[in-house]
């Protein structure tokens, strides 16, 4: 069957929409499946998406490929059109045409492609308006003029582009008759995988040099299974960055990390997220275009490769595990699960990030600074509900907090830090009574740190 558009304008016609179609579909799995979940975390915060075990290099290249594939499509067809390919049809003035058209109608919607190339020359947009100017009229250069006069006014009240006003308009009239959304906990659970097996976090020697700036010097210490330990410091003491070397964000100059007898010094962000390193973070740092569901789900994700390929077809959307569904329940975060980060008061967006490492189901947790923010009495809640955590799951914690009577509450062993070395560690009690940790903080001996600092 001849699909010369020449001879058979028709059947090209034709031929273009199923394949339009068909791109469209793929495009709408993988927005929908567990891979555009993670496109959507890496997209919004790479480092919180390593975290959780998602490979970002692994996710560009993937996006990178599928683009590149749609748009050579795209341009085979296009050169079909022609007898011969010539480049200067591809030229710059062409190249910013089609970003505008995508601009215009939506570069996150499906139908924004449909809808922005509407008003590409040949399109619906040229057949209407040749109607309307005079004959003789260049239509083509009108058509430019007054696209980009209309993507100068969809960026100024529709960033997202023309087909997210037309989808919040069919959603204000579609609502009323949709069935209410379950909650977490009436939602099928399933166990994504068998629970980690209890592991030990040990860090040994650690030196990280910053240029002439030493921020851990020599640092030791270990988290066993089931064991809550406080890392307390003044500001600059490096607690952060020994967050950071442990997860793998920042290479140690020297000492090592081991992770249940194993050293894990030369592993990725992700390999130790995938291993049981779980953490949250001082800014919280959620993924604030999806809601507090889709970031709970992206952690219970089991992050498995050929999720890649069989989204295009099959989107195979995640479902909630048994122990996010308890999370939720424990965190009182059924109301918010449908909201963005963004719309949440600041102690509940703390209990999200919390929960949503857990989610990942760690061996060990790190937590920087949970209690910021709080006041006393969610300050006291987020020390029960941390000790439960360890208690119930069997996993370590390490908690940085400033709030020093929390910690004092909540720890089974505290370490101290400042300038980047370790100047105690012990039980709570001998901690709140050393006068070396007590003159760090405060600068003299006159006092307890069972004093709110």
């Amino acid at each position: 069957m001849s699909l010369d558009p020449l001879n058979h304008p028709q059947r090209y016609g034709a031929f273009v929409l199923v394949t339009l179609v068909l791109v469209g579909l793929l495009v709408a799995n993988v927005r929908r499946g567990r891979a555009g979940a993670r496109l959507l975390a890496v997209r919004s915060n790479e480092r919180a998406a390593a975290s959780l075990g998602v490979g970002v290099v692994g996710a560009k290249v993937y996006a990178f490929a599928v683009a590149a594939a749609i748009a050579s499509l795209g341009g085979a067809l296009l050169s079909l059109r022609q007898p011969n390919v010539q480049l200067g049809v591809y030229n710059v003035v062409g190249s910013v045409l089609l970003i505008q058209y995508a601009v215009v109608g939506g570069l996150a919607w499906v139908a924004g492609v449909v809808i922005g190339a509407a008003g590409a020359p040949t399109a619906l947009g040229h057949v209407i308006f040749a109607d309307i100017v005079p004959t003789g009229t260049d239509i083509v250069s009108w058509l430019a003029v007054l696209s980009g006069v209309l993507a100068v006014v969809v960026l100024r009240r529709a960033p997202e582009g023309v087909a997210s006003l037309w989808s919040r308009a069919a959603d204000r009239i579609t609502s009323p008759l949709r069935f209410p959304r379950r909650r977490a906990e009436e939602v099928p659970a399933q166990h994504r995988r068998g629970r980690r097996a209890p592991a030990t976090l040990e860090v040994t020697d650690v030196v990280v040099s910053f240029g002439g700036v030493v921020a851990l010097d020599g640092v030791s210490f270990s988290v066993e299974p089931g064991e809550v330990v406080g890392l307390i410091g003044p500001n600059g003491a490096g607690k952060t960055t020994l967050l950071d070397v442990v997860t793998g964000f920042t290479t140690a100059s020297r000492g090592s990390v081991s992770f249940g007898g194993v050293r894990i010094d030369r592993w990725s962000v992700e390999r130790r997220a995938r291993a049981g390193i779980g953490r949250s973070w001082q800014a919280v740092e959620l993924f604030e275009e999806m809601t507090v569901r889709e970031n709970l789900l992206v952690a219970a994700d089991d992050q498995s490769r050929w999720q890649y390929l069989t989204g295009l077809v099959r989107p195979g959307r995640q479902v909630p595990t048994a122990l996010m569904n308890d999370l939720v329940a424990e965190f009182a975060l059924g109301d918010a699960l449908d909201q963005r980060p963004s719309t949440l008061p600041h102690g509940v967006s703390r209990l999200v990030g919390i929960a949503r490492a857990l989610v990942s189901e760690p061996a060990v947790l790190l937590l920087d600074e949970p209690a910021a923010g709080l006041d006393t009495r969610e300050a006291a809640e987020l020390g029960v509900a941390i000790r439960a955590m360890a208690q119930r799951h069997g996993i370590g914690i390490l908690v940085i907090e400033h709030d020093v009577p929390l910690l004092l509450q909540t720890c089974d062993r505290m370490v101290v830090l400042d300038f980047g070395r370790k100047i105690a560690e012990g039980a709570p009690g001998d901690i709140a009574g050393d006068t070396s940790v007590i003159e760090a903080y405060l600068g003299s001996a006159d006092t307890t740190l069972e004093q709110p600092v």
